[in-house]
């Protein structure tokens, strides 16, 4: 009988133990993960819009308006995401703390997430404090981020035109393949794995297959460029 209560006790132990060290890494990992999710979102917005973001503010330097002004124009824009979040951080620093346009600016882009906002941000600034044309480098920005996308778009075509490789030797042809082989195994009789041939059929083909297909679309969404 004490064996048995020793047995018990032990395994409960155990048990407790590994079911807290499991509870533990889960909020663990939770805490550190989710703010650098938060972050890569933010960053993914960023420069996902910037390009149309720089090619309006590019449009509205023609008209000769100031610095401030753009940015205030961009916070009406929620289509630009976290760009247009940034600049209502810009117009904020003016409005409410008082800060001049510059140290706005510069205080937003040591704080943004995107390294490629931050140099263009830290270009608009040198731009002023230099007394250089806004307008021509608002334009070659402009242009050179709306190249980059295209660049980015070109890649992402490319890489997609491999994972359908991918999807059709896996993900098609394959299970194909192991519908076909099991179809005429079942005819022989046996087993798999001491499964039967139609059990391992339907656990193939109700279980297996869509597991794949959702784990393919999943890895599809979280590659795609923030484009």
């Amino acid at each position: 009988m004490f064996s048995i209560i020793r047995a018990d006790f032990f395994l409960t132990l155990v048990g407790s133990l590994v079911t807290g060290g499991a509870i533990g890494f889960t909020v663990l990992t939770l805490y550190h993960s989710y703010p650098f999710h938060i972050l890569t979102s933010k960053r993914n917005s960023i420069e996902g819009n910037m390009p149309f973001a720089i090619n309006h503010m590019a449009a509205i330097s023609a008209s000769g308006v100031p610095p401030f002004i753009m940015f205030k124009l961009l916070t009406n824009i929620p289509e630009y995401g976290e760009v247009s979040n940034e600049a209502k951080r810009i117009v904020r620093n003016v409005d409410v703390f008082g800060m001049d346009v510059v140290s706005a600016m510069r205080n937003v882009s040591e704080r943004t997430p995107s390294v490629e906002f931050k140099r263009f941000v830290y270009g608009i600034i040198s731009t002023i404090e230099t007394g250089g044309d806004l307008k021509r480098y608002l334009e070659s920005s402009a242009k050179d981020a709306l190249f980059n996308y295209r660049l980015k778009r070109e890649k992402y075509v490319q890489t997609l035109a491999t994972y359908a490789d991918f999807y059709t030797a896996v993900l098609i042809a394959a299970p194909l393949f192991f519908v076909s082989v099991l179809s005429v195994m079942s005819l022989v009789g046996g087993t798999i794995m001491g499964l039967s041939i139609p059990n391992a059929m339907r656990i193939g083909v109700y279980a297996m297959m869509p597991l794949m297909n959702i784990m393919f679309i999943m890895f599809i969404h979280y590659t795609q460029p923030s484009v």
